[in-house]
């Protein structure tokens, strides 16, 4: 499945754009941030005190170390076998692992995903990577070539069930991985934004985040680089 056409005017804010087969746009103009598809679902606050700053676009907020945000489970990205996800992010520190964006179980079977920077080939969190776990026998793994810069970065990523895992930065593909995988697994847990579970301990710790998407099947090269334009 493929994301087709251009962003239409949101039901919420006229002035956002969302993709078709959006199933989430957060904005950031608030902490607690109300979705600008039709969802119109608002944030919480999953751990610690996340705080309104400067975003790229706009505001953005700040997620220090124990920090995260939530909101219910978005079921339409339990088992399915396509989507993108990804958005803005101000990389303050790279010290350690660093979760972005995550809905997976906490306790095994671990289904779900979990995009995040992996720091364990060079001691920084330099390594952007998309983990899908169908839940069953089968964990994927799409990784970027070559380290991520401190500061503002556009990153993106698309799964294709059996396909491929393809991670953009800045606008650009930056690797296609094969995977197996079919499926990102029936994950009934809520959609964290800087928390890889809801009893984590992987977070974001120190950086800035804003205009946090997910869709329903593959956004375009075209897309994904318009919208980092």
């Amino acid at each position: 499945t493929v994301a087709t056409a251009q962003p239409a005017a949101s039901n919420t804010y006229g002035s956002e754009k969302v993709w078709p087969n959006s199933l989430i746009e957060y904005e950031m103009e608030t902490v607690l941030s109300v979705d600008s598809t039709g969802n119109e679902t608002a944030l919480t606050t999953q751990v610690g005190t996340p705080t309104l700053t400067t975003g790229k676009v706009g505001n953005g907020v700040r997620l220090n170390s124990g920090d995260s945000l939530s909101r219910s489970n978005i079921s339409s990205l339990a088992s399915n076998t396509s989507f993108s996800i990804g958005g803005w992010i101000n990389l303050i520190d790279r010290a350690g692992d660093r979760t972005i964006l995550a809905q997976r179980d906490a306790t095994a079977p671990n289904a779900g995903f979990d995009l995040f920077f992996d720091a364990s080939s060079g001691g920084d969190a330099n390594v952007l990577k998309l983990a899908i776990d169908d839940g069953v026998n089968a964990l994927g793994f799409g990784s970027t070539n070559g380290s991520m810069a401190l500061g503002w970065s556009h990153v993106a990523a698309t799964f294709a069930g059996s396909s491929t895992i393809n991670i953009y930065i800045n606008g650009s593909l930056n690797a296609t991985t094969p995977t197996s995988v079919a499926s990102s697994g029936a994950a009934t847990v809520d959609f964290l934004i800087g928390l890889n579970t809801t009893s984590g301990s992987r977070d974001v710790a120190d950086s800035i985040i804003d205009g946090v998407f997910a869709v329903s099947g593959i956004k375009t090269p075209d897309q994904i680089s318009s919208e980092y334009n």
